[in-house]
């Protein structure tokens, strides 16, 4: 009996350590991101992509050409927090620390420049959703995210900007 008082003991100590352990590195590598959206900011790519950052609570970069044709990269993360400019020569950091499982552009190089589309391929799986059907992409996007109204609420929202008189510049 009192052999068996140490041994249980020391067995369960064992699993319990065992399966603390287990459970600190089942992420590994700092995987923040499942889905990093990448796009500019033009109205069908943004409404998009902040459509799918409302249902997915995934990252979003935008890429925008200020007046002066000065290329400006803002990272807008899943929190409501204040989103600033980065500088575009940082990029490829971003995409390292966010470490996202894939990487999508949504609008090809018309929306965002091509080397950024190529430094993101170095560093994690990458698609472009570069159909001229916006709507496509939309469905396309909802896929692969799997939210099957995605393509809906896209296809409602841009016809109400349009009835409004805005359209994609």
């Amino acid at each position: 009996m009192k052999f068996f008082r140490p041994a249980t003991l020391a067995v369960l100590c064992a699993v319990l350590a065992f399966s603390t352990s287990c459970s600190l590195f089942r992420r590994t590598g700092r995987t923040k991101a499942d889905t990093l959206l990448v796009t500019g900011n033009y109205l069908d790519a943004r409404l998009l992509a902040e459509l799918a950052q409302y249902h997915t609570k995934q990252p979003v970069i935008i890429f925008s050409t200020d007046i002066d044709e000065t290329l400006q990269m803002y990272y807008i993360p899943t929190s409501q927090k204040e989103v600033e400019p980065a500088p575009t020569e940082q990029f490829s950091e971003l995409i390292t620390f966010l470490n996202p499982k894939r990487g999508v552009f949504i609008g090809g190089s018309l929306v965002v420049p091509q080397n950024f589309v190529d430094e993101a391929r170095k560093i994690a799986p990458t698609l472009v959703l570069d159909s001229e059907d916006w709507s496509n992409n939309a469905k396309e996007l909802g896929h692969l995210l799997r939210q099957g109204r995605l393509q809906r609420e896209f296809d409602d929202y841009r016809k109400r900007l349009h009835e409004r008189g805005l359209t994609d510049n």
